[in-house]
């Protein structure tokens, strides 16, 4: 029973300390974050409420410059 108890314990503190290994970057505001090794990330934010702003046109616009990109 005491084995048992020991592995349960062990199993418990490896889950805690991998928990915390994850994060992400969440921002209301454009940001620009450091990772401890020295990645940089940037998050732009903007408010597209808007009725002329359309999801097919910018679909279309991004495929088109990622594939101008890679020619």
């Amino acid at each position: 029973m005491k084995r048992l108890g020991c592995i349960g314990l062990t199993i418990m503190i490896c889950a805690g300390m991998l928990a915390g290994c994850g994060s992400s970057l969440e921002a209301d505001t454009n940001t620009v974050y450091v990772s401890k090794h020295g990645k940089v990330v940037s998050m732009d934010v903007e408010q597209l409420d808007q009725s002329y702003y359309d999801e097919t046109e910018l679909k279309e616009f991004v495929d088109s410059a990622v594939d101008e990109y890679n020619t």
